[in-house]
């Protein structure tokens, strides 16, 4: 049957015709109807159509993989159509470039049903020498009509599309460069600048960037602060654009020279390809410095004593910069003060031709000539400095207004020297005692300085000079006393074997100079003097050592034993340490009585006492080691009850008997005597204890066995 291409569409019935004769007869036979008749669906042809092809960028790189490209096909016809291939088709200019991709079908229909629309997906990757600029992107599309199996095809999409090849984006640092050569630690708001280019066409989207640092090979980074400025998200395809950072230096980073380099790293905008670069065509450097610091290391005046209205009195003042930046100088001077009272205004100061910047890791010296006004406070006035500026580095304000060292001057007036008080450590001292201090406050009470030419101490007992009973080493004295001020002289003294004793006063004398008028200015009487009490020195003897028993046995705890120590001196004697002896026929066998008590020496023991300790004035050594009485004990071996024997009277005895004699024959083994505190009888019966069937009256027993 051949189906006309206008054939009623729809359900069809096929039925059949037979018409004949009877070959015997001739009658003629037919039949037009059969028994069991069928039918058929009458459909429009199967027809392809592609509406469109889509691709979800617009923008790709060479060499960009995993592109989406989605084909969608519809079935005008009513068959079933059977897919036997589709693709896409790719075109430069109306040169076909198909061969410059790879494309993958994804997991497409075999057929698609008559009036169905499917999509067919792709996923597309570009050569990495595909040609550049608008590729135009279509689709074909080939099957057969699943009825009648008539092919059917198309090859334009009604709705076509197309992308613009570019060369991948490509981030390469170009320059960095920094607006200071050198900078300081601890320096904030440093400007960096760095040029990043992008060599591909495609945008290149910047993920992180930022300047490095190196020094000496070694990267130090991390010893600066780094805050990048308002830079861009993306660099464009051909374009250089600038980023900006502003960097703190750490107070810590390394000194020296460090090399400044730059990284950045993102991606292709079009195909997520990872980008990067970690060394700049054009690196930078500055030198890292120890801050600049301005400090005033001493003041020095030429005199240490002035009169008023003097003039062309030199004042040098040295200034530090311990850093290694340049510190710049804008203001220095001096200060003068006296008992705490800012006295500046009462001293004319002209500056000498003094340097505006101090180089680091140098002093400089600053003079200035001082004429002191004739209305200047009189008394010691302290000269100090001050000096203000900046680090040229970086401009963090500097200053100092106090020296390390400050100097001082007196404007004239008389030294005294006057003896204040005299100051012994112990109350008692010990004859033949050495080594006791002694203070003595000596105070000028004017103001020029006093020159001590000598000092000393005296020594009385009851009115009478005993200075020679005592030997006086003098400490390190000062030379000379400030004037207003309280200086300490320290002696050190031994007291004689023989010195008198009981309460001996001490005094002092001093006598020297005014420094300025060579007057001579003494004293020989303390205003508050001490005193102390000369004793016979501290002797420690054992008078006795007494034991409470006579007799001791082995193992034996508890055993009380007395010392009676005297101290036959008149200072303290403090104990250190005291002891007991044990001797037996010579022999030291004390450790018996600590180590291996149960097996000390039998027989006589003599017991002695050691004691130890010092004089509680002088620290002199004190001991004793034999008492004048001692005392002994007799050791034995320790008691032991042994029954040798017990014995009854009768053999036989009856029930309810009485007055049977039972006699215990009782032995002491050991030497010590043995205290007898019970005893008894016990009566067992086959095994079984059956004393509570009997009475036992105890006869008249010994108390002891000896």
């Amino acid at each position: 049957v051949a189906v006309s291409g206008s054939a009623t569409l729809g359900a069809v019935d096929l039925d059949g015709t037979v018409s004949g004769t009877d070959a015997n007869s001739g009658a003629a036979v037919s039949d037009s109807s059969a028994g069991s008749a069928d039918g058929w669906t009458v459909l429009t042809p199967a027809a392809l159509e592609i509406l469109s092809v889509r691709a979800s960028p617009g923008l790709v790189s060479r060499g960009q993989t995993g592109i989406a490209v989605a084909m969608v096909v519809r079935n005008t016809g009513e068959a079933v159509a059977n897919v036997a291939s589709s693709s896409l088709t790719f075109n430069a200019g109306g040169t076909d470039v198909a061969s410059e991709y790879t494309v993958a079908p994804g997991a497409n229909l075999a057929s698609i049903a008559g009036g169905a629309t499917t999509t067919f997906t792709y996923t597309v990757t570009v050569g990495g020498s595909a040609t550049l600029g608008a590729i135009d992107l279509d689709g074909m599309v080939s099957g057969t009509d699943a009825n009648g199996g008539d092919s059917v095809s198309d090859s334009g999409a009604g709705t076509a599309d197309g992308w613009t090849v570019q060369t991948p984006a490509g981030l390469e640092v170009v320059s960095v460069s920094a607006v200071p050569s050198t900078v300081s630690l601890g320096q904030t708001g440093v400007s960096v600048l760095v040029q990043v280019r992008n060599t591909g066409q495609a945008l290149a989207n910047v993920a992180a960037s930022g300047p490095t640092f190196m020094a000496g090979g070694t990267e130090v980074t991390s010893e600066y602060t780094v805050t990048a400025g308002s830079n861009p998200l993306s660099v464009a395809g051909g374009a250089t654009t600038t980023f900006s950072y502003t960097v703190a230096v750490n107070g810590s980073a390394t000194l020296g020279a460090v090399d400044l380099d730059a990284t950045v790293s993102g991606s292709d905008a079009n195909s997520g390809e990872v980008l990067s670069d970690d060394t700049a065509s054009g690196t930078d450097a500055w030198t890292v410095q120890a801050p600049a610091t301005l400090e005033v290391v001493n003041v020095s005046a030429a005199p240490s004593s002035v009169s008023r209205g003097q003039t062309g009195v030199l004042v040098s003042v040295q200034v530090r910069n311990s850093g290694q930046a340049v510190a710049n100088v804008a203001a220095s001077g001096l200060k003068f003060a006296a008992v705490g009272t800012d006295v500046t205004s009462e001293y004319a100061v002209t500056a000498g031709a003094n340097p505006v910047s101090v180089v680091g890791s140098t002093t400089t010296t600053f003079t200035y000539i001082v004429a002191v006004s004739g209305s200047a406070t009189l008394g010691a006035v302290d000269l100090d400095a001050a000096v203000s500026g900046a680090d040229a580095n970086s401009g963090e304000v500097l200053s100092d207004d106090t020296a390390s060292t400050t100097d001082a001057w007196t404007v004239q007036a008389p030294a005294t020297l006057e003896v204040v008080s005299i100051s012994a450590a112990p109350s008692s001292v010990s004859r033949g005692q050495t080594g006791v201090l002694v203070a003595v406050q000596v105070r000028n009470t004017g103001q020029a300085v006093a020159n001590v030419a000598a000092s000393g101490l005296t020594f009385t007992a009851v009115g009478s000079d005993v200075t020679s009973e005592y030997a006086v080493t003098a400490g390190a004295n000062p030379a000379s006393v400030a004037g207003g001020a309280m200086a300490t002289f320290s002696y050190t003294v031994a007291v004689d074997g023989s010195a008198t004793l009981g309460a001996v006063g001490l005094d002092a004398a001093v006598s020297g100079t005014d420094a300025n008028s060579a007057v001579s200015v003494s004293d020989i009487g303390a205003g508050t003097a001490d005193g102390w009490t000369v004793q016979t020195p501290a002797a420690l003897e054992i008078l006795s050592v007494q034991a409470s028993p006579g007799l001791v046995s082995r193992g034996q705890t508890g055993i009380a034993v007395a010392m009676i120590v005297r101290n036959t001196g008149e200072a303290l004697a403090n104990v250190v340490s005291s002891g007991l002896a044990f001797e037996a026929g010579g022999t030291d066998v004390a450790l018996e009585y600590t180590l291996t008590p149960g097996t000390a020496t039998l027989g006589a023991v003599d017991l002695d006492g050691t004691v130890s300790g010092t004089d509680a004035n002088s620290g002199v050594v004190l001991s004793d080691d034999a008492a004048g009485t001692a005392d002994a004990w007799t050791v034995q071996t320790p008691a032991a009850l042994e029954i040798l024997n017990v014995q009854a009277s009768a053999g036989l005895v009856s029930r309810g008997q009485t007055g049977i004699a039972v006699a215990m024959v009782v032995r002491n083994a050991g030497e010590a005597l043995a205290n007898v505190v019970s005893s008894g009888l016990t009566f067992e019966a086959g095994g079984t204890d059956v004393a509570s069937e009997y009475t036992v009256a105890p006869g008249t027993h010994p108390a002891s066995v000896a």
